[in-house]
């Protein structure tokens, strides 16, 4: 078989679903693979609710400082010749929820562009979430969770 799920925490394709998925971009193909992770109740790092399409994020985490930082890119890459893609205009996203998979509760968290305002943040689970006022080209999100050494 293509996919094999196991025990409920394992999913195994036989076959290279990512590079498929690469060439093409096939819709079925991508479904197949969220059907794999919420077949094994995969709980992401972050979850975006209420985000545009086009925003990208990326964590990083500072155990000297005890911190969690979320990056933000907001633009729509544009292709260029073969094999180039590249960002020549930052786009607005707009206010959207960004939730942090974490079992500790910050000290503060705020934007890095604006430190000196606190943004509220509520628990839901396992997730700290936290309304991220909006983003134009990049951004950084980011969570204390104690004084640095």
């Amino acid at each position: 078989p293509f996919l094999t799920l196991s025990n409920g925490n394992l999913a195994h394709f036989s076959g290279e679903i990512f590079k498929g998925y690469d060439l093409k971009a096939a819709v079925p193909v991508r479904d197949l693979v969220k059907y794999a992770l919420d077949s094994i109740q995969f709980k992401p790092l972050i979850r975006l609710e209420k985000a545009p399409f086009f925003i990208k994020a990326y964590v990083g985490k500072d155990e000297e400082q005890k911190r969690v930082m979320v990056s933000f890119l907001s633009c729509l890459p544009e292709k260029r010749g073969l094999e180039m893609e590249s960002c020549e205009g930052d786009l607005p996203s707009g206010i959207f929820q960004l939730c942090l998979k974490t079992d500790q509760d910050p000290v503060k968290v705020y934007m890095a562009q604006d430190e000196a305002n606190a943004l509220p943040f509520y628990r839901d689970g396992e997730y700290l979430c936290v309304q991220i006022p909006g983003v134009t080209g990049f951004g950084m999100a980011v969570f204390e969770f104690g004084s640095g050494k």
